[in-house]
């Protein structure tokens, strides 16, 4: 089976569940899932995905505008166990509660993506602007910009997961906890060509917080940040 949807709107909707304005689960053939030029606004999901749920299935996303959707985890999109490629997506506005993902939340995936920009959104929980467990990513060129969450403002990468990242600025973000910037545990990320500029923490880390995993570690001992070219400027945390 595949699902192939272009040049929509989707707007003010509701699901109990996942999915406020899209849910698509369980379509993991060839063809795939392709959604492309699609706009998500105002929607709510009493689940993952306010505006988009991909869940069991592979998907490529194109030129999709995300904004101001709510969700209790992944409140713009929320992507599955599957293998995803995402290419020019912007990601406004949008919130979520304690389970994380204000603006991208990722489980269990595999995510290739290139052109990210991923703004003013919120999470009680952990990556304001991304967050990411058990999964590999791999980002190009990415924008995260005045994003807000309890740990790790503009994204948290956690749970075993293998985070590359790009080319990216973290600009203006800030946590209530820590992690401004970026918020790290039990996992192995790598950054290259990185500006962490005016990220604020409450407590520790204005632009990268590292907790390291003492126990029950999914990161089988590389649990660790490594990168060049990165630049640091003007962050803050108050411990």
């Amino acid at each position: 089976a595949s699902v192939v949807l272009e040049n929509l709107i989707i707007t003010e909707n509701t699901a109990v569940l996942d999915g406020g304005g899209i849910s698509i689960e369980g379509v993991q053939s060839t063809p795939q899932v392709t959604l492309q030029n699609i706009v998500f606004s105002n929607n709510t999901s009493g689940g993952a995905g306010g505006g988009l749920l991909v869940d069991l299935s592979d998907a490529t996303l194109i030129d999709l505008e995300v904004q101001n959707n709510t969700a209790s985890y992944g409140g713009g999109i929320a992507l599955g166990y599957g293998t995803f490629t995402l290419d020019t997506i912007s990601v406004h506005g949008n919130s979520s509660g304690s389970s994380g993902g204000g603006g991208v939340f990722v489980a269990s995936a595999d995510v290739t993506a290139t052109t990210l920009d991923i703004t003013k959104n919120t999470s009680s929980g952990f990556g304001g602007g991304i967050s990411v467990d058990y999964s590999t990513v791999t980002i190009t060129d990415a924008l995260l910009q005045a994003n807000t969450a309890y740990r790790g403002g503009g994204a948290s990468v956690t749970q075993g997961s293998v985070f590359s990242l790009t080319d990216a600025d973290f600009l203006s973000n800030s946590a209530t906890e820590s992690g401004g910037g970026l918020n790290v545990s039990d996992s192995e990320v790598t950054l290259s060509q990185i500006d962490f500029t005016s990220n604020t923490a409450a407590t520790h880390g204005g632009g990268i917080f590292h907790a390291e995993c003492s126990s029950n570690c999914s990161s089988q001992g590389n649990d660790q940040i490594t990168g060049d070219y990165i630049e640091f400027s003007s962050n803050h945390a108050s411990v």
